[in-house]
């Protein structure tokens, strides 16, 4: 008695036990079609969107005898430098998240592999990614953005390959934190390329465009696993994605220019116009200010920490969804307690990554509507940021409980669409205030302090699932029939860390305005004392002025 949608994926994928190299051929296409087509479809819709938020007050007249045109000079850089390093992303995210759909069939073959010692190795990859993610910026920083990338595009690529010669929790733990180590410069770097290229007042943009490769992956990433079980086995699934990494890293190393004076589709006046249009943007007015000083006051904002534990309370809820959400599904259809092997095994992993792909998704949909919703309404980003994390959250706590399986697969894409949903207006705080090289580092602060997320969320589920488990097997008639009670302690812990994004953002908007209130009266005081407001008629009317631009962060730092 398995639900409707569940019957039906598992009949598809009976009948075709003896199909030719061309018939798997054309099953790739057809599975991976849709979801390829939904991530160009994103990436486009982004990118066409920019150029309706292109302030016109930011572009110079054009001067001298080869003018330049702003808008088509930012289209050619959205062409050629955004599309790379979506794909950048889209693979780090792949590559990271196959160990959640070839755990069923893993777990089977290597009976080590306990719910423990999965969330071990699930946790382990972020203990080197929080390690070198600074140290590999400052390299990317020093060797150039193409051949960087490309380097760690490589060594996690081998990385994820070696994972198929695993044979014990060891060894997958030594593959894991390899690749830890190598990926942790791609989200980093995509960050500073894009800041280079844009500078920081067209990095709030920007950015969000890229990480929509986050949640797409996640709906390709499915389908591909899928198929990949079902033909070769977990084996093939992580070759197969590895080898991906080689084509990648050749593009990134032929195609993406190290700065835009090394662009040969730029002109020399247009790469002269786009370097002096991100220092505009980065609001550096002092010509002689220190590149080290500006690192070291990121370092000492206070925001940038807060931020990053911030984000750090986020991605709790995010990796321990992305690293059990298949092996929570595979309880649910009452796989994982199967007994079979082969054949049978691969089609039941194939079926589950299938259906896994379905909130990761939706919530790519989501994570690009919330965007467009706030830079629509020009809202507040922490009020949008704190609603989708307390929905996500309350949901993910609700799903053990959920009835039959389309109500399961219902508040799993609920809670998936909230949490990623959080990313994009709360990613977009720091660049309100981070400007210039302290850009750099100030994200990568943001973005390491985050990752500690990756620790805590797998390591939660599978220790209080591991109990779980022990307890029910311990006891007559204490199993779950479908295996979706052993998982109830562990996703409340991650909505609990969820949950309490809300009210710490919240926090954050209502210091910061208070800081910055500060900030302006101490300049009122000294600009008062010189006349510059002498047209003022009271202190009520400055006030009023500040009000109206503290409604918008980016307006209030630029006012200030």
């Amino acid at each position: 008695g398995r639900s409707g949608w569940a019957s039906q994926l598992a009949h598809r994928r009976r009948g075709g036990s003896a199909s030719s190299g061309r018939g798997a051929a054309i099953a790739l296409g057809a599975t991976l079609a849709p979801g390829i087509c939904a991530g160009l479809g994103f990436f486009r819709v982004g990118c066409f969107s920019l150029g309706r938020m292109e302030a016109p007050h930011r572009q110079p007249a054009p001067a001298g005898p080869s003018p330049v045109e702003p808008r088509a000079v930012l289209r050619a850089v959205d062409r050629r430098v955004l599309p790379l390093l979506w794909l950048l992303a889209a693979l780090a995210y792949i590559d990271r998240a196959a160990l959640a759909y070839a755990a069923a069939p893993l777990r089977q073959e290597v009976p080590e592999l306990d719910a423990r010692a999965y969330s071990v190795a699930a946790s382990a990859f972020f203990l080197t990614y929080v390690l070198f993610e600074v140290p590999s910026n400052i390299a990317l920083a020093r060797v150039g953005a193409p051949r960087w990338l490309s380097f760690i595009v490589l060594g996690w690529g081998l990385a994820a390959a070696s994972t198929a010669l695993v044979r014990s929790p060891a060894q997958l733990y030594a593959t894991r934190l390899v690749m830890g180590a190598f990926e942790a410069g791609a989200f980093p770097g995509s960050a500073y390329t894009i800041h280079q290229w844009y500078g920081g007042g067209r990095f709030l943009t920007r950015y969000p465009v890229v990480t929509t490769a986050i949640p797409v992956a996640g709906a390709l990433g499915g389908p591909l696993a899928a198929l990949l079980l079902e033909m070769g086995g977990w084996r093939s699934l992580f070759v197969f994605e590895g080898v991906l990494a080689v084509p990648l890293a050749l593009l990134l190393l032929w195609r993406l220019p190290a700065s835009p004076d090394d662009a040969r589709w730029l002109s020399s006046e247009e790469a002269a116009w786009l370097l002096e249009d991100g220092r505009r943007g980065d609001q550096q007015t002092q010509a002689g200010k220190a590149e080290g000083k500006t690192v070291v006051a990121a370092l000492k904002d206070w925001r940038v920490w807060y931020l990053g534990c911030v984000w750090c309370l986020l991605e709790v809820p995010t990796y321990g969804t992305i690293f059990w959400l298949p092996l929570f599904v595979g309880d649910a259809l009452g796989y994982s307690s199967s007994e079979d092997g082969g054949e049978a095994a691969a089609k039941h992993a194939a079926t589950i990554s299938v259906v896994s792909s379905v909130p990761f998704g939706l919530a790519a949909a989501a994570m690009l509507l919330l965007a467009w919703v706030v830079r629509r309404r020009n809202g507040r980003k922490e009020v949008y940021a704190a609603a989708a994390a307390l929905a996500g959250s309350a949901a993910l706590a609700l799903a053990p409980h959920a009835g039959s399986h389309s109500a399961t697969l219902g508040v799993l894409s609920l809670s998936a669409m909230g949490v990623f949903a959080a990313q994009a207006p709360l990613l977009a705080i720091a660049p309100t205030f981070l400007t210039g090289s302290s850009m750099a580092s100030g994200f990568a602060l943001v973005n390491t302090l985050g990752q500690f997320g990756g620790l805590i969320g797998p390591a939660l589920v599978g220790y209080s699932k591991q109990r779980a488990d022990d307890h029910a097997a311990g006891e007559p008639g204490g199993d779950d029939s479908d295996g979706k009670g052993t998982y109830s302690v562990g996703f409340s812990l991650l909505a609990t860390f969820g949950v309490a994004v809300a009210p710490a953002i919240l926090l954050y908007e209502r210091l910061a305005r208070r800081a910055e209130r500060r900030r302006a009266a101490r300049y009122r005081q000294v600009a008062s004392s010189d006349g510059a407001f002498d047209t003022l008629t009271s202190d009520n009317e400055l006030g009023d002025g500040l009000d109206e631009f503290f409604r918008d962060d980016s307006a209030g730092v630029v006012a200030l």
